[in-house]
């Protein structure tokens, strides 16, 4: 375990983000209402407005919160800063070249709600197409019979609310308001991926066994059916993203409104190849299982390509999870993602923290021997200057962002939580903080 110091927590400071990028050219910070998120302030400023000077592009989509008399500047994305308890005038750092007041269209995406996040409101049933401009381009308006009401969150992420009503997303600027983007009387194909549920955000039902054909259509695409015996309900979410519900049945995937219904569009008798992405596991969402240590090649077919088996010494599961989301289970065994049927060589593609990285966690330094496929993350942290077993990394990369769990016979995990240093070419430098025994240190690795 390691002791707690916080040695480099200054480091931060300067590393994100005033230090790693000189001359960066400078944005402008949208104001997109009122809100606050804890934790991961960088910097601050006196006075009610935010400092031209810190939207550059390094900070470009991060946030500043403003109040009377001072400002702090966030290095987190502003749609995901939320939470906060002291709420001010929140700001994104735009793009200079960005125009503000150009409109975009209002586009249906069925039904729903999220909590808080309302920074303006107008009257009756539609959204009115002068909120939609280049600022709030994504986010979302939840409209009744007399009203509607506008939240600076991404439409994907605005769930969970408590006054579901019709759900729209403020589309590019570039989209004519004159033409559809989405036909919705386009028919697509529903496409079977296992079993499972997950809570809320119902937007239709139909009775029998399967999907109702002419539910899904562009309007849908990529949401979820879930259907049992005599009846099938229909959710406005992501099909990869729809887990964790107490009433599992057969689960469904709107596909593409283009592909013909004639025409499959996953042969599920194609067979791809397993890939080994390190050790995991999820809970739940298990649909087959195999005797063996190895999965079963015949369970990797195009319409299981991208999921996920977990094989331990004599036996195999296999999840319809994404495998980069297959994370949090109790019982860790080799982990594998099903691969394209075209795939054939198994070995992992270059990527940006593939290698051998020195790591400096609060002055403990470890050679961290990285593999990165896709958004996983797999690898080893083996002691430098200090006594210690080798450890385990299982997380995610979204080519800016990095979590990833350090596990450690014996002494637990930590939870690591970092960035790529931007202004770097060759993006060799990653550094951020990590939790253990419940307090944050500071971290960093070079390659």
């Amino acid at each position: 375990m390691f002791q707690r110091f916080v040695v480099v927590l200054f480091i931060f400071a300067c590393i994100i983000p005033a230090c790693m990028v000189q001359n960066a050219p400078a944005g402008d910070w949208l104001s997109v209402g009122t809100g606050d998120c804890p934790g991961r302030d960088v910097a601050g400023s006196t006075g009610p407005n935010p400092d031209p000077g810190r939207c550059n592009g390094q900070f470009s989509g991060y946030t500043a919160v403003c109040w009377n008399n001072n400002c702090t500047y966030k290095n987190v994305a502003t749609a995901s800063c939320t939470g906060g308890s002291n709420p001010g005038r929140m700001y994104t750092c735009g793009n200079s070249v960005v125009p503000t007041q150009s409109v975009g269209t209002w586009l249906s995406v069925g039904t729903g709600d999220c909590p808080g996040r309302d920074v303006a409101g107008s009257t009756g049933p539609n959204p009115d197409p002068g909120k939609c401009n280049g600022q709030f381009s994504g986010y979302t308006a939840v409209c009744w019979n007399n009203n509607c009401t506008y939240k600076n969150v991404a439409t994907a992420s605005c769930t969970g609310g408590s006054n579901p009503g019709r759900m729209y997303t403020c589309g590019s600027s570039s989209m004519p308001a004159s033409t559809p983007v989405v036909p919705a009387a386009s028919t697509g194909n529903w496409i079977n991926v296992g079993t499972g549920d997950c809570p809320g955000r119902d937007v239709a039902g139909s009775t029998g066994p399967n999907p109702d054909p002419g539910k899904c259509n562009g309007q849908f695409s990529g949401y979820t059916a879930v259907c049992w015996n005599n009846n099938c309900t229909y959710k406005n979410v992501a099909t990869a993203s729809c887990t964790g519900g107490s009433n599992p049945g057969r689960m469904y995937t709107c596909g593409s409104s283009s592909m013909p219904a004639s025409t499959p569009v996953v042969p599920a008798a194609s067979t791809g190849n397993w890939i080994n992405v390190g050790t995991g596991d999820c809970p739940g969402r298990d649909v087959a299982g195999s005797t063996g240590p190895n999965p079963d090649p015949g369970k990797c077919n195009g319409q299981f390509s991208g999921y996920t088996a977990v094989c331990w010494n004599n036996n195999c599961t296999y999840k319809n999870v994404a495998t980069a989301s297959c994370t949090g289970g109790s019982n860790p065994g080799r982990m594998y993602t099903c691969g394209s049927a075209s795939t054939t060589p198994a070995a992992p593609a270059a990527s940006a923290l593939s290698g051998r990285w020195t790591l400096n966690a609060n002055g403990f330094v470890f050679r961290a021997d990285v593999i990165q496929r896709d958004r996983l993350v797999t690898g080893t942290m083996t002691p430098i200057n200090h006594q210690g077993s080798t450890s385990t990394i299982d997380g995610s990369f979204d080519g800016r962002e990095l979590n990833f769990t350090r596990s450690t016979p014996g002494s637990g995990s930590q939870q690591y939580h970092g960035f790529l240093f931007l202004g770097i070419e060759s993006g060799n430098g990653i550094g951020g903080t990590f939790r253990s025994g419940g307090l944050d240190y500071g971290w960093y690795a070079t390659k």
